[in-house]
């Protein structure tokens, strides 16, 4: 499970973070993989047309036959599908439209009836759920910074969970990172891996400025280009897990 994890981590680094980043290249329609079903019958995609009018889909790998999940009522998108260890949900983003999509919320899309709920009620940019395995909790990034120049719009990236039943919001990390790529649980529910830009904030010392450049280059200096994490609860130190 933990080399599918790593390879999963690396995989959607290297290639789902441009879509987010490249705001000057002109826009095509692209589909994302975004992960299987248990039983390996579906693979799950994200959907961005020239407009980058996001929707989520399935492909049934037996018939090749590709399924969108299309909105009614709302200009809400959602993004970024990801199934539950049953199978019976998808955990989601909902890109909300009343703020320029700049806010989003994590959710859940029920396979059986097609109909989804948000989870999260904060006011900030979350990406990259995933269900704990017993389907209590979701892991995912938000973003606490919007960049006013650059070719990022998001960043000051950070790992956070919610319970499903009550939509409590807990920050597992504190480090600011400039972009992170998907956080997965382990088995128990309380270890996660993920990879990082190096941290603008609490790193060596918490409390050190945020966007300061000794963060990033003290963090280089010791470690270079690793940045892969395993962490637990809530991590005070920043070390990477491959090396």
């Amino acid at each position: 499970q933990l080399i599918q994890i790593v390879f999963s981590l690396l995989l959607f680094f290297f290639f789902l973070l441009p879509f987010n980043t490249v705001a000057d290249v002109p826009a095509k329609a692209q589909f994302y993989v975004t992960g299987f079903s248990p039983d390996s019958k579906m693979l799950y995609l994200e959907f961005a047309d020239t407009t980058r009018n996001v929707k989520i889909g399935w492909m049934d790998l037996s018939t090749q036959k590709v399924s969108l999940f299309a909105l009614q009522g709302t200009q809400n998108q959602l993004a970024s599908p990801r199934s539950s260890a049953d199978g019976k949900q998808l955990a989601i983003v909902i890109k909300e439209a009343v703020n320029n999509f700049e806010t989003s919320q994590i959710g859940v899309l029920d396979l059986d009836s097609n109909t989804y709920r948000a989870i999260t009620k904060s006011n900030t940019y979350k990406q990259f759920p995933s269900f704990s395995q017993d389907g209590k909790k979701i892991i995912y990034a938000q973003s606490n910074r919007i960049r006013e120049s650059g070719k990022t719009r998001f960043s000051d990236w950070d790992i956070y969970e919610t319970e499903v039943n009550t939509g409590v919001e807990r920050r597992l990390t504190s480090f600011c990172f400039f972009a992170v790529s998907d956080p997965f649980y382990l088995n128990d529910g309380e270890k996660f891996v993920f990879s990082g830009e190096p941290s603008f904030c609490n790193y060596p010392v918490k409390g050190r400025i945020q966007d300061s450049p000794d963060n990033r280059r003290n963090y280089l200096t010791q470690y270079q280009g690793n940045i892969v994490f395993m962490v637990g609860g809530d991590e005070t130190k920043l070390k990477p897990f491959l090396m």
